[in-house]
């Protein structure tokens, strides 16, 4: 079915994934940031959770935790001398 809905997202998934396509905006681009890079897998990976969705919620607090509370509880027990 061309033109339908299913073609749509077909074309959507086929552009968002394609191979060292920019992310995001000219800024992303002018510094290099594609789907092939960590940075760029991540931000695409994140930009795309829906926050309507309660197990997208939950990935994005778990990744907050690891990402962020992680290296600052490694940090505080350093400072602890823990």
């Amino acid at each position: 079915m061309t033109g339908g809905p299913e073609h749509d997202e077909e074309q959507r998934a086929t552009r968002d994934w394609g191979p060292h396509e920019p992310f995001g905006t000219e800024d992303a681009a002018r510094i290099g940031l594609d789907r092939n890079t960590l940075e760029g897998a991540q931000l695409a990976f994140f930009s795309h959770l829906d926050p309507r969705k309660p197990s997208h919620k939950l990935v994005a607090w778990v990744a907050l935790l690891l990402l962020v509370g992680w290296p600052l509880l490694v940090t505080v027990m350093h400072l602890l001398g823990h």
